[in-house]
């Protein structure tokens, strides 16, 4: 049986769904299917797909000397 609350646990400490669905014991897809689920129903943050990208408040061209 899934252990559904294992894989919110693990994808809340970063752990990567291959590894989740090694360490549930489940197929990658019930990994993914439960996480698009647990975000469509508000109880998990949806992912940060771009982390990296920082936007500026100004203009390019536009900073103060």
């Amino acid at each position: 049986m899934t252990n559904y609350k294992e894989i919110l646990r693990l994808q809340s400490l970063g752990i990567n769904n291959t590894r989740i669905a090694e360490a549930c014991g489940c197929a990658c897809s019930t990994v993914i299917s439960t996480l698009q689920y647990a975000n469509a129903k508000g109880l998990i943050e949806p992912p940060n797909f771009f982390p990296l990208l920082r936007f500026s408040k100004t203009p390019v061209g536009s900073e103060s000397k």
